[in-house]
Formats: structure tokens, sequence, C-alpha cells
């Protein structure tokens, strides 16, 4: 299978958030993984998303993601919008340990079309975690779109990465934050919860998944 280096992936991801266009503020569009770029005027996955992120190490990461402008075409990269990331290690915590950029989209893995998420720090060009959704397409669990797979975390400090499996569940289709400068607000309670149970969905069908299928690369293997 055809492999993408690392730093070639994340110069993508800064590219296409660098050519982002104004979102047009219309009805919710979460498509599945698809290599052709769409003529759909709607921005893709535009709105809030609650992250949960379960480490190889055992511990839990939660996020909160604001998806609100579309990005152009870029090499490899289609069909994909950026937003506002921050994440903290405790679903109570009232502020956030890290701000960034996220971007969801479908990316060319080898000529097949991979639905994934990855954010990258604020003043940093190397991304904080990779995933891709276990089949690529984006789910409705308990009325509420989701997306989860397997993916990489890259540890702050010391640089080591370790798996982890990732969850991402839509709260809003109106993104609350435009600018990663600003602060995102702390994941509530019943948003992490649901976030959890999906999370939990998820494993089961993602491993019945990867072994039908082998598993995805992450972005450990990327290089």
């Amino acid at each position: 299978m055809k492999k993408i280096a690392l730093a070639g992936f994340v110069s993508l991801i800064l590219a296409s958030c660098n050519t982002n266009t104004t979102p047009t503020p219309v009805a919710v569009y979460n498509p599945d993984a698809n290599l052709t770029q769409s003529t759909d005027a709607r921005t893709p996955y535009q709105g809030d998303w609650v992250m949960v992120a379960s480490l190889a190490d055992g511990t839990t990461k939660y996020g909160t993601v604001s998806v609100s402008t579309k990005s152009a075409a870029t090499a490899g990269i289609t069909n994909a919008s950026g937003g506002a990331l921050g994440w903290a290690s405790s679903s109570t915590s009232t502020t956030n340990d890290e701000q960034g950029t996220a971007l969801l989209g479908t990316v060319n893995v080898g000529g097949s079309g991979r639905l994934f998420v990855t954010m990258t720090p604020k003043n940093s060009t190397t991304a904080r975690f990779y995933t891709e959704d276990y089949d690529g397409k984006v789910e409705v669990i308990s009325g509420k779109a989701t997306i989860g797979g397997k993916g990489t975390w890259t540890n702050v400090g010391t640089g080591t990465s370790q798996s982890a499996t990732f969850v991402f569940v839509q709260t809003s289709t109106t993104a609350s934050v435009t600018a990663q400068s600003l602060s995102l607000s702390a994941v509530s309670q019943s948003d992490s919860q649901v976030a959890l149970a999906a999370l939990k969905q998820l494993n089961v069908a993602g491993q019945r998944e990867l072994a039908a299928e082998g598993a995805r690369p992450s972005a450990a293997s990327l290089k």
C-alpha cells in the first residue's frame, strides 16, 4: 500500500487550512469518504463536535472541535473543512491543555479514500493526532453524527507516539468558535458521556472492520 510522508501530510493540512473559503450557513453536510471533490456549496462537517480519545497508556483525552471553514481541495485531500480544537486530560477541566487547528475530510492513501481527522497545535507544524474512521462513513449513533476509528497520538513534550481510539460526536450544526485563538468551552458531562458510549459501540464495530480488512495505517506508519 502506498504510504505518505507524515511531514508532507502535515504540510498538506496546513496548506488546506490556509486556502479556506467562507462557509455557507446552510443545512448539515457530513459526507462519507470520497476522493472526488464535491461541488456542494455547504461546509463539510460544519458545527461543534465532542472528541474523546482513549490512549494505549490508559489515559483519556477530551476535546471540543468547532468546524467553521470549508477548505479548498489540495493534492491528496478532498471535501475537507477546518476549525478550532481544544483538548484537556479531564472532562471537568475549565481550561484546555492545548488548542490548535483541526482538519476533517478525505485523504488519498494508495488510491483509497479515507475519512480522517487530525489536529495541529497552535504555532506548530507537528500533528498532535491523526485518525481514520473505521469504514469511511459518518455513522448516526443515538441520533448524532459520529466519526470514530483508530489512530495515533503524539505525546506532548516527548514527541513519542502511541496508538489511540478516537470518537467525534456532533453536538451542534452551528460552529460556536471561528478562530483558534478563542477559548473553547469545557466538554459538558452529558456530551462526554454520549461520546464515551459511542466510543464503546465503535470499538466493537471497528474491531470487526479491522479484522475483515486488516489494520489501516496510522500517523506512525505514514513514513
